[in-house]
């Protein structure tokens, strides 16, 4: 039976090329079990997730390891408290690759509205 209460998942799509990035993921995770009491990862070692982007610079596609952060959790996706919370956590993120010496032009962070199945 669907649950009436408004859910939502965030992901993080995370860089985990250098030691120093693993670190940060980390750091991230922390964070976001700190936040909302949970969450759900892939593996950091080895990655199991492969992700690529068009660099005009190069010329050509850059390729990225990538670990998934993902959390569920029991607010809308629309509410505007909530984005400006997930726009914090998104800086965060930004702000734990710069304490490792491991800047990001971009990290991906996505929400999406669920319906959860359960008690």
């Amino acid at each position: 039976m669907p649950l009436q209460s408004p859910w939502s998942r965030v992901t993080f799509y995370l860089p985990v090329n250098k030691v120093t990035e693993k670190a940060a993921v980390g750091i991230v995770i922390d964070a976001v079990r700190q936040r909302y009491k949970a969450s759900t990862s892939s593996s950091l070692q080895p990655t199991i997730f492969l992700g690529s982007w068009w660099s005009n610079d190069i010329n050509n596609f850059v390729y990225d390891n990538i670990t998934i952060v993902t959390v569920d959790v029991q607010k809308d996706h629309n509410d505007p408290s909530f984005i400006a919370e997930l726009e914090q956590l998104l800086e965060d993120a930004f702000n734990a690759y710069g304490t490792v010496h491991a800047d990001q032009d971009d990290i991906w962070m996505t929400i999406h509205p669920i319906v959860r199945i359960g008690r």
